[in-house]
């Protein structure tokens, strides 16, 4: 499938892997959070939602319900997250991916998954961070560089029951929580364009040398915001023109 340019990165320390380590190694931030797991397994007929500490509780509940989503926030312990490999068949070169959270957003195919990567906004100045979604026959792993995220009016659709999402399958949850992070971007950029033009018509009744740099530092905000944006528009069309067996028909 189709790979993209790499997007906006947000300001944080990013883990290289070392010189000589072997392709795979999981070199985790030690300053990163812990991570912290939680299900949320459905299907036509309800829902249960419970916060896991052991990986083998999170892969014994798949199969359970139709579809069991496992979201991860924090990517600081790699004993969790290779047990989480582990556990879920993910090839060792994405799940270092996962780690690395510098990646392009990419759309990559497996044989008992697919692999995701996609960035979200975080914050209201231009930072993104990358969430990296595993798609598999009757489940979805999300991976959270930090807890927060935009995804509760997916779980609340989840938790009303009886909502097009629960008589689903896992492409389309991947599909909504694919279709939340885009509308996010908007809970940024337009504040963003609002300050915009208030600076400008301030600058056009009093030109002032301190409001515009402040637009020109505006307007790189927004480039780099439209940087992480753009390769996302291009893993859905991705999932949208390639055959795969992790999207349906209907869902595509």
């Amino acid at each position: 499938m189709t790979d993209t340019k790499s997007p906006g990165t947000p300001p944080r320390r990013r883990i290289s892997r070392k010189p000589g380590a072997a392709p795979g190694t999981l070199d985790v931030d030690p300053a990163a959070p812990k991570p912290r797991i939680r299900v949320l397994a459905f299907g036509p007929d309800g829902f249960e939602e419970h916060e896991v500490t052991v990986v083998e509780q999170a892969s014994a509940t798949v199969g359970l319900r139709p579809v069991t989503w496992i979201n991860v926030d924090g990517l600081g312990d790699a004993d969790v997250l290779q047990a989480l490999g582990e556990a879920f068949g993910i090839h060792r070169l994405a799940l270092e991916d996962v780690v690395h959270t510098d990646q392009r957003s990419k759309v990559e195919e497996f044989e008992s998954h697919l692999f995701i990567v996609v960035r979200m906004p975080r914050g209201s100045e231009g930072a993104t961070e990358q969430i990296s979604m595993f798609v598999g026959s009757d489940y979805v792993l999300t991976f959270q560089e930090t807890a927060g995220d935009c995804f509760e009016p997916v779980r609340e659709r989840i938790r009303a029951a009886r909502t097009k999402i629960t008589g689903s399958g896992p492409d389309y949850l991947a599909y909504a929580l694919i279709d939340a992070l885009v509308d996010s971007y908007f809970g940024v950029v337009d504040p963003i364009g609002e300050r915009l033009d208030r600076l400008e018509e301030s600058v056009l009744e009093h030109p002032d040398r301190a409001a515009v740099e402040e637009i020109q530092n505006t307007k790189s905000l927004l480039n780099g915001l439209r940087r992480a944006a753009v390769p996302n528009r291009d893993v859905t069309r991705a999932l949208l023109r390639e055959d795969t067996a992790f999207v349906s028909p209907r869902t595509r």
